[in-house]
Parts: structure tokens; C-alpha cells; sequence
């Protein structure tokens, strides 16, 4: 089983593309990102060891917090064509 390594900035950078993607305004999306990958962070810190699954799950309940949209975009980003 391959490692995951959890980055900070590779997560705000996805979120904003997401955001971007739906017309979020920037400073909402920017906002959303920054409260969303502290929060994340801050969950991925406290596990062992997490999955590509369990990351996708918490970014998304995260993400839902602040805009549904975005979380559906966000779980489904490699499955909308």
C-alpha cells in the first residue's frame, strides 16, 4: 500500500481550482480554503496513518460546512467528465 502524504498547500491550491471551477467569489474561496485545510490539518495530525479515502471524507464533511457545492465538486472531481 502506497504512503499518503498529506500537504497543506497542495490542498488549498485543489480547493481554490474547485472553487474557481463554480464561480465562488475569490475571497470566499480563498476564505473557505484556509479554514478548510487548517481543519484538516489539524484531523490528519491526530490519525496514524489515514487513506486517499479518509482524507477525501474529511476534506468533503469539511468542505460542506461552507458550501455544498463545492464539497460535491470536491468528492466527485474525478468522476465529472
Amino acid at each position: 500500500m502506497k504512503e499518503l502524504d498529506f500537504s497543506k498547500e497542495n490542498l488549498k491550491a485543489e480547493i481554490l481550482k474547485d472553487a474557481k471551477s463554480i464561480n465562488l467569489a475569490p475571497g470566499f474561496a480563498a476564505t473557505i480554503s484556509d479554514k478548510v485545510s487548517d481543519a484538516v490539518e489539524q484531523k490528519v495530525n491526530k490519525l496514524s496513518t489515514i487513506t486517499k479515502n479518509d482524507l477525501e471524507r474529511i476534506v468533503t464533511s469539511e468542505l460542506k460546512k461552507y458550501s455544498a457545492d463545492l464539497a460535491y465538486i470536491y468528492h466527485n472531481r474525478d468522476k465529472i467528465i
